[in-house]
């Protein structure tokens, strides 16, 4: 075979799939010779005649093709119709003997990555004979135990989640009871709640009993011990990240916070959800978050000294007047004033807006973020020079600026959660009050905004 364009009018081609003729059409090597020697023939007044009867040929063997790939296409799918009513037979005839040997449920609870039609002893297109059956019994019973173990693990999980919610709601109902409110002291997570022993005691106990709501009543009185414990604990998980040379010298929960200075609320994301691969089946509901990830126990792994941040502060403190190994966060909340940066403008061009105020928390990660490059600048900051106090005082400043510093305050310096949300599916990470506004505007219209809405400072 080989190609050439000498009168291809003549011939029936059909484009090459091989190499050195890939995509090129192609003829019969024989034929082409014997066109070739009839056409070479024939006088110049014949030529048009030959080609003409020849493309008509071609034509009647184009249809000829079409009406063989047509029959060729049918046939096909009809033998692919029977092999496939051979594998359902087949399937069929399987799933009989696998209920006779009561593995019934079992079948029906398969789910994926498993199948049990997508087995290679079930798809196979050949009858079921009881000679075959007694080849491959063996493995198609194997691989039944193996999903009656997933499924009754799957059902232990589910039974466990059962109890899990219930504790959830207990631990919800604190937290939005006047124990829980107002929201000034960090509460644990539900899965710290889940390893609380008492708790844990009742989610472990065999399938055969009943949990329900009376059944953890005893643990509603210790609740509040609970958390107090569990307190003591993250503190102690802190007071080791912050370094200090003999934590057990510190007995009272007082010399605790004084030594490390935290503000009274912590929930940092990383500290309090994890990454969720959705591998548990089924999923604990209870935990389960709408951002592809999960809640977890409160862990510290995540957290670490900012060492420039305490430089930050440590000056910013000093330029308060005030004395940073004695100030603590609460202190600083507490001067009722606002902030404004004036290091922003660079020749006319600002890089943050002048007419911005924020509260202490605000102003510090700014001041980290855009300007904090010399931590020896960092300890002489000044007032009026390197940011302007502007007093809580309505008699100090324009009344109608006021309301805007007020706004711009509340947008910087705090964060919100949803109150009607919380420890849910739909609950979402602390933020701006714009953002919380378009929250409770969309998951609850008919709800007033103080009721939804708490604030994390």
């Amino acid at each position: 075979m080989y190609q050439d364009y000498t009168f291809p009018a003549c011939l029936p081609t059909r484009r090459s799939s091989r190499k050195p003729f890939k995509g090129d059409k192609i003829s019969l090597c024989r034929e082409y010779e014997q066109v070739k020697s009839h056409y070479v023939s024939l006088t110049p007044d014949q030529h048009k005649t030959y080609r003409e009867e020849r493309k008509a040929f071609i034509a009647e063997i184009a249809k000829h093709v079409q009406i063989g790939e047509a029959w060729q296409k049918q046939r096909t799918r009809n033998r692919e119709g029977e092999l496939e009513q051979l594998r359902v037979d087949r399937a069929k005839a399987i799933s009989k003997k696998l209920v006779d040997f009561g593995y019934e449920q079992d079948l029906e609870s398969i789910k994926a990555p498993d199948s049990f039609h997508e087995h290679r002893l079930v798809r196979q297109p050949r009858a079921l004979t009881e000679k075959g059956w007694s080849n491959i019994s063996r493995d198609i019973i194997e691989f039944m135990e193996k999903m009656r173990s997933k499924r009754l693990d799957r059902e232990h999980i589910a039974l466990i989640n059962s109890r899990k919610a219930i504790a959830a709601s207990l631990l919800r109902t604190y937290k939005l009871s006047s124990s829980g409110m107002p929201y000034t002291n960090i509460l644990p997570t539900i899965v710290d709640f889940y390893n609380f022993g008492p708790v844990k005691d009742l989610l472990e106990l065999p399938d055969q009993f009943i949990v329900d709501e009376p059944r953890f009543a005893p643990v509603i009185p210790q609740i509040d011990a609970f958390c107090q414990t569990w307190r003591e604990r993250i503190h102690g998980e802190l007071i080791q990240i912050a370094g200090h040379p003999d934590p057990s010298s510190l007995q009272t929960m007082v010399q605790k916070a004084a030594f490390l200075k935290l503000a009274r609320i912590l929930a940092h994301r990383c500290s309090v959800t994890e990454w969720d691969p959705h591998e548990d089946d089924p999923p604990d509901e209870a935990i389960s978050l709408w951002d592809m990830r999960k809640r977890c126990a409160w862990t510290a792994k995540h957290l670490s000294l900012h060492n420039k941040a305490d430089v930050v502060v440590s000056g910013f403190i000093k330029a308060l007047d005030r004395n940073p190994e004695q100030t603590t966060g609460d202190d600083l909340g507490n001067l009722e004033q606002f902030y404004r940066c004036l290091l922003c403008e660079h020749g006319g061009f600002f890089l943050m807006s002048p007419t911005v105020v924020s509260g202490w928390h605000a102003f510090v990660n700014h001041y980290c973020d855009e300007h904090a490059f010399d931590l020896g600048s960092c300890l002489t900051l000044t007032p009026d020079k390197d940011f302007q106090v502007i007093p809580i005082d309505h008699e100090s400043i324009d009344p109608k600026r006021w309301d805007s510093y007020q706004q711009k305050m509340e947008f910087s310096d705090f964060r919100w959660r949803c109150l009607r949300c919380r420890d849910l599916y739909s609950e979402t990470e602390p933020c701006h009050l714009p953002g919380i506004k378009m929250h409770y505007r969309s998951k609850h219209p008919d709800i007033d905004d103080d009721v939804v809405m708490f604030k994390v400072t």
